[in-house]
């Protein structure tokens, strides 16, 4: 409506995509912000209603796609690309701020999160301002680079001049993990932050590739068991591997627990070959931490080894020693 070029916002809908499905693979809460106004106008400033007439748009008017920043408007929705699952909360925001005039902070004390992940437009009006607004009240804040944008870069400027607001990162698989705490971002990045990785096929100790985790300078903590909530399965891969899936009918199963490098996460995810991926894994105490965890489905056709307890007595049990 204003002429303005879209190019440099719409390119980076993918980036944005891969941000939302890895925080969704973690178990993290997405929460997305629209900015709108009431039909009847009585949330919008005079002063912004008018600046937005005299740029030739104003609020309220009728577009191609409805009323103009209006509420339940076509115009006012997400596009399909990223549209939100049912889970997703959708907050509506009659400024430039999420936090201003709407229950986002309620929402993550209710939660307990404690630091946030930023993505969206335009980074130097809606997302600067709602980093700003985040500091204020104490939380961490991470800004994925390459998932925000301005109609044009000039516009956007810089975020790093504004260091002491967050932390910029360009990319997200290295980055994003989900810590102990119930936060969305764990941490300072410019330190090596160590988390814990629970593994409990090939890359146990004696196993074929137990160097994948060493040369990431992964240290072994621990023997441990998950929650009985898990069913360990053979893999048709060559060589063989277990794969864990969530199951009514689960069992304590043997993992071992492997303490490595924040930023090697990402490294570390590359290696790993479908249908298996990183999620979370519920240990017998209820600690969560991070694991291997097969996609939904994937164990349809393979056999159930659970009864061994784990892979090393699977393997200990049928002589199959790698």
């Amino acid at each position: 409506m204003l002429g303005n070029d879209i190019s440099e916002v719409t390119a980076i809908i993918p980036q944005v995509g891969k941000v939302i499905d890895h925080c969704r693979s973690l178990g993290m809460p997405v929460i997305y912000t629209k900015e709108g106004h009431l039909p009847d106008l009585s949330d919008c400033p005079p002063s912004k209603l008018r600046r937005s007439k005299k740029q030739g748009a104003g609020i309220g008017d009728m577009g191609p796609m409805g009323r103009i920043m209006i509420q339940g408007e076509p115009g006012n929705d997400i596009v399909p690309e990223l549209y939100p699952k049912e889970e997703d909360i959708v907050i509506h925001k009659c400024g430039k701020g999420s936090f201003y005039k709407t229950a986002l902070e309620d929402i993550l004390q209710e939660k307990g999160i404690e630091s946030l992940i930023v993505t969206g437009v335009t980074t130097h009006v809606c997302v600067q301002t709602t980093i700003r607004e985040a500091n204020d009240r104490g939380y961490e804040c991470l800004l994925i680079e390459d998932a925000s944008a301005a109609y044009d870069r000039a516009a956007g400027g810089d975020f790093r001049m504004d260091c002491g607001y967050g932390v910029l990162v360009k990319g997200v698989e290295e980055k994003i993990v989900c810590p102990k705490k119930r936060t969305v971002f764990g941490g300072n990045m410019n330190e090596e932050e160590i988390v814990e990785l629970a593994v409990c096929g090939l890359h146990m100790r004696g196993f074929a590739l137990e160097h994948q985790l060493t040369g990431l300078g992964a240290v072994y903590d621990r023997t441990d068991h998950t929650a009985p909530v898990y069913r360990m399965v053979r893999t048709a891969t060559e060589p063989e591997k277990p794969m864990l899936v969530c199951a009514q009918n689960g069992t304590e199963l043997e993992v071992e627990i492997w303490r490595i490098a924040l930023s090697r996460i990402g490294s570390f995810l590359q290696m790993i070959p479908a249908p298996l991926g990183l999620g979370k894994m519920r240990l017998q105490d209820g600690q969560e931490v991070i694991s291997f965890i097969g996609q939904a489905g994937a164990e349809e056709g393979l056999a159930d080894i659970s009864g061994y307890g784990g892979w090393r007595y699977y393997v200990q049990g049928t002589q199959k020693l790698s």
